[in-house]
């Protein structure tokens, strides 16, 4: 909230001590900006919020899914932390759409747990499903994910991030190359540059590709 109140995005629901103040700002006139891009696009959906919050007015997902499904040369990245709101809003109400991935932010086991149904019942009825793996806190198991269309891997970053353990990052990209999962390794713990074993590894969303920066690789970010 801070931030986005500093870049002039975010006009109030910031309290005097700087935080989020709980307030939903809604925007609507933004929705009709992906109509006139030119350009196919990799779109990343409310990111800094949460679509399924439950705050958010119930028009705003059916507003957002009418777009997506009008912009098909588009592909949207929906992330949320609420996986039941997600499935309840959009498993059953809503047709799947080719370029839409819905996805579940996990840090540990219990999320993953957690997680499980929802994603599950999402991609059994069509839809794409994926997980972004950030902060990554604890090695997680992901015996069971094999139908994901993809995993971002990443460290938490900032002054008081927490550390992430390595073997959490290496057995979520073991477990992609395995079952041809699109992976990404976002970010090394606490800051740290993206490598595994000395790779930069970028493949999802699958069109996004390193580009040459000074002899360097480096990631396209979306």
């Amino acid at each position: 909230a801070r931030r986005l109140q500093a870049n002039g995005v975010l006009d109030g629901g910031v309290d005097d001590e700087g935080n989020w103040s709980g307030k939903i700002i809604y925007k609507p006139e933004r929705l009709d900006m992906p109509r006139h891009w030119k350009k196919p696009q990799v779109v990343a959906v409310n990111w800094l919020g949460d679509m399924f919050h439950e705050n958010v007015p119930p028009e705003v997902w059916p507003a957002v899914y009418r777009v997506m499904a009008e912009t098909p040369q588009h592909r949207y990245l929906v992330l949320t932390k609420r996986y039941d709101e997600m499935w309840s809003r959009s498993a059953v109400v809503f047709r799947p759409l080719s370029n839409v991935y819905l996805g579940a932010t996990i840090s540990c086991m219990k999320d993953r747990v957690d997680a499980w149904f929802p994603l599950y019942d999402l991609s059994e009825h069509g839809w794409n499903t994926w997980v972004s793996f950030e902060p990554a806190l604890e090695e997680a198991s992901w015996a069971g994910y094999e139908w994901l269309n993809g995993i971002v891997c990443g460290g938490e970053s900032g002054i008081k991030a927490r550390s992430m353990p390595i073997q959490a990052a290496y057995r979520a990209r073991d477990f992609c190359r395995l079952n041809k999962i699109p992976f990404t390794m976002k970010a090394g713990s606490q800051g740290a540059p993206a490598l595994l074993d000395g790779e930069m590894i970028f493949q999802f969303p699958k069109e996004a590709k390193a580009k040459e920066s000074n002899g360097k690789k480096r990631v396209c970010r979306w």
